[in-house]
């Protein structure tokens, strides 16, 4: 099985001193190697948007060049309708409201039939809520 790794597992990942457990870190590259981690250009973008420090950032780029990309068309009304309808869906079920590139995050997971890890609760509960398939929880592997 694939797994999309969402910003706040990278985040992790890249800093010197993770805040998560090593045995994630391990995992995570054990994965990697494996080809089985897969990303968004959304989640690139929200990685690349944070403090890295300039030596850190050429590896990081070159990192996400050798993972799988699984973006949908991002440009379509089809897609957009369905970040909308995820976002009516929270509303149903009366969770907190996912930003935008979470709601893709969700919805491209959905489409690819790939299982999600992320640190963020509330994307985690929105991903629950519709029955997308996990690795690990909040902050377990």
């Amino acid at each position: 099985m694939r797994i999309l790794v969402d910003t706040s597992v990278w985040a992790e990942f890249f800093r010197s001193r993770p805040a998560i457990p090593r045995q994630a870190v391990t995992t995570l590259r054990a994965l990697i190697e494996d080809d089985r981690v897969v990303t968004l250009l959304p989640i690139e973008a929200e990685v690349l948007s944070g403090r890295i420090a300039g030596t850190k950032e050429s590896e990081v780029r070159r990192a996400f060049a050798a993972i799988e990309h699984i973006d949908l068309d991002w440009s379509a009304r089809t897609t957009w309708d369905g970040i909308v309808d995820l976002a009516r869906a929270a509303q149903a079920a009366d969770l907190p409201m996912a930003g935008i590139v979470d709601r893709m995050v969700v919805l491209a997971a959905e489409t690819r039939s790939v299982r999600l890890w992320t640190l963020d609760r509330r994307l985690a509960r929105l991903a629950t809520a519709r029955g997308l398939a996990m690795f690990g929880g909040a902050g377990a592997v």
